[in-house]
C-alpha cells in the first residue's frame, strides 16, 4: 500500500511549503527537508524533485517540468529558495537548456553533492553522440559555467570537443 500525500508530508517536520502546479496536480517540496542541509529526493506520483543546499543561505531545487520532454531529454527548472521561503529562478551565465526556453529551464540536470555543480547534458539523439554538456559552480548569487563540452555533429563518437574550461577556486 502506497501511503498517502498527507502521509508523506507528515514523515518530515514541515516548517514551510512550496506549491507547484505540474501536470494538473498539486506537488509539495517540505523547505523543511531542505533546510536541514541534506541533499537528496522527494517523489512524488509522476514528479521527483531534487534538492540540495547550497550554503547557509540558499537551497536549490530541480523541479520537473512537463513541457519539451522527449524520450532522452527531460527539462526542469531551477529554483533557489532561502531561509525565509522566498522561491526565485536560478540564473546561469550561458543557458543549460537547448536554446529555448528560460535561463533556468535545465536539459537532463543534476546536481553533483560531492563535486557540488550541476551538470546538464542535451542530447541531439538517444545514442548521446552529439549534444552539449555544461557544468556550473554557485557562487553564492547565480550558477557560473565551470566547464562546456560540445558535440555538433552526430557521428558516433562520445568524445564531446571541450569549449570551456575554468579553475573554481
Amino acid at each position: 500500500m502506497t501511503p498517502s500525500r498527507s502521509k508523506r508530508l507528515e514523515r518530515a517536520p514541515v516548517v514551510g511549503v512550496l506549491t507547484a502546479l505540474v501536470w494538473g496536480a498539486t506537488f509539495f517540496l517540505t523547505r523543511s527537508v531542505i533546510a536541514a542541509g541534506v541533499a537528496g529526493i522527494i517523489v512524488y506520483p509522476a514528479m521527483i524533485v531534487y534538492y540540495a543546499r547550497l550554503d547557509a543561505k540558499t537551497s536549490l531545487a530541480l523541479l520537473p517540468a512537463p513541457c519539451g520532454n522527449g524520450a532522452y531529454n527531460y527539462y526542469s527548472y531551477a529554483l533557489l529558495i532561502d531561509n525565509a521561503g522566498k522561491v526565485r529562478p536560478a540564473t546561469f551565465e550561458i543557458s543549460g537548456g537547448m536554446g529555448e526556453g528560460s535561463d533556468n529551464s535545465l536539459v537532463n540536470a543534476d546536481w553533483d553533492e560531492k563535486s557540488r555543480e550541476i551538470t546538464t547534458y542535451a542530447k541531439g539523439r538517444g545514442l548521446g553522440d552529439c549534444g552539449s554538456i555544461q557544468a556550473y559552480a554557485w557562487d553564492g548569487r547565480s550558477f557560473r559555467l565551470k566547464r562546456m563540452g560540445v558535440m555538433g555533429e552526430c557521428r558516433g563518437s562520445m568524445d564531446y570537443i571541450p569549449v570551456w574550461r575554468t579553475v573554481v577556486r
